[in-house]
């Protein structure tokens, strides 16, 4: 029976530049978008100081979960990186993989609460 692999890489091949593309593209109408917001007729300036509500914990946690879970440095951090130091031969790839991550998690919050 075939592998189905080189069929997925395959469409990922063709994908990636459409999306690199997708991604250029909606980036750029966005920025014009701000822009456009930031200079229409009769809107207040961005940089007006004004009240805002407080928002909530879990509201805060959740931006911040999604964000770094949007992240794609990290993405590329653990996909290309991190497996360059991953010996199959050492054990469960899981437990390396999971090893790995950890030290850097942990020397992120280490270096973001020594920085406060």
């Amino acid at each position: 029976m075939p592998t189905s692999a080189p069929f997925g890489i395959t469409v990922l091949l063709i994908a990636v530049p459409f999306a690199y593309d997708a991604l250029r593209f909606g980036g750029a109408l966005y920025l014009l978008y701000l822009a456009w917001q930031a200079i229409k007729p009769g809107r207040r300036s961005p940089f007006q100081v004004r009240d805002l509500p407080a928002d909530s914990p879990r509201k805060l946690f959740t931006m911040g979960f999604v964000t770094n879970l949007l992240n794609p440095k990290i993405a590329v951090l653990y996909l290309s990186l991190l497996p360059q130091f991953i010996d199959p031969q050492h054990g469960s790839v899981l437990a390396q993989s999971l090893v790995l991550g950890s030290v850097q998690i942990a020397l992120s919050i280490s270096v973001n609460a020594w920085s406060r």
